[in-house]
């Protein structure tokens, strides 16, 4: 004990370091979760669908047979395409993703949130909502036009809203491994104006499916390929699940590399070797996943007794 006292200091310090760590730890777990749940209701209220499919051309009878498939809520036929603007402002293509809707932007799936002005009203081919990066990143306000080349053909747009949806909070340009909202935007136009355009009358290239809960997305998806192949389908796909796996937090990995770290520096050893600050670090600590890295104690005793040891060496 009269040792332990001599190292009172380090004690103390690495305590108030631990103590610091760990109040990071909670308050970053906190936000993590809140984040997720904030993400949960604004899918929600999104109505953010759980499986997209592409496909070449489909007729619009082929939606109720996918509308039976066991597990299928609602479908969401679409047409979409990449075209090109005609953006005079820009040095370098700017190019946009042309998106229907049906029903005014309060769509079945994917609905539209407009942050201003209205989304395009049904059967009107010449209004179309752009998406909030873009407009910003370009001045853009409600009333303004948008040349776009489409088949072929250039057609202006007066834009009559902006928008955001939960399908494109992060937009890629094809070929660009980063997103630049300055050369890639979303359009979303009435049916009418895409069908006449591209000559989708009665058909659509794109698919919007939403599932009921706790249904397995799987056989789905594969049902829903089965139904689909035959009209060019790539391929159903399911929406990222992004939260971490059951017991096992993303951030485990990273706390346990940065309390070492830490240990490490405070010790001024970096060798793997058991130094006494890093023993006391271990046992302030707890947690066994601190001890994982050289080290062989399995919990606090050990830790102890491997403390013990070393005072009787001096």
């Amino acid at each position: 004990m009269r040792d332990l006292s001599a190292l009172r200091g380090q004690i103390i310090t690495i305590a108030l370091v631990v103590a610091a760590g760990v109040a990071v730890f909670v308050a970053s777990i906190s936000t993590f979760y809140s984040l997720l749940a904030a993400c949960d209701r604004f899918y929600i209220d999104a109505r953010f669908p759980q499986i997209f499919v592409t496909l070449k051309r489909a007729p619009l009878s082929i939606v109720a047979r996918l509308n039976k498939v066991p597990g299928v809520v609602a479908v969401e036929p679409r047409i979409v395409r990449d075209v090109i603007v005609d953006w005079l402002a820009s040095s370098v293509p700017v190019s946009a993703r042309l998106v229907s809707i049906a029903r005014a932007g309060d769509e079945t799936l994917a609905r539209l949130y407009m942050r201003a002005g209205v989304a395009p009203a049904t059967h009107d081919v010449h209004d179309a909502a752009i998406n909030e990066a873009f407009a910003d990143g370009h001045d853009i306000r409600p009333g303004a036009d948008l040349r776009v080349l489409l088949n072929g053909r250039m057609q202006t747009f007066r834009i009559s809203g902006i928008a955001l949806s939960a399908e494109y909070v992060y937009t890629v340009k094809p070929g660009l491994p980063v997103p630049d909202d300055r050369l890639y935007a979303i359009l979303w136009v009435d049916r009418d104006a895409v069908e006449a355009a591209f000559d989708m009358k009665g058909a659509f290239n794109d698919a919007a499916i939403s599932l009921a809960p706790g249904t397995d997305p799987k056989p789905v998806i594969a049902e829903l390929d089965r139904l689909l192949e035959p009209y060019g389908s790539v391929g159903a796909i399911e929406r990222r699940d992004i939260r971490p796996m059951p017991g096992r937090p993303r951030h485990e990995p990273i706390i346990r590399r940065t309390s070492l770290t830490v240990s490490d520096f405070v010790t001024g050893d970096a060798s793997g070797q058991a130094q006494p600050v890093q023993i006391i670090f271990s046992i302030l600590a707890d947690p066994p996943m601190l001890c994982a890295r050289n080290h062989n104690w399995r919990n606090r005793s050990q830790a102890l007794d491997h403390l013990s040891r070393f005072f009787e060496t001096l």
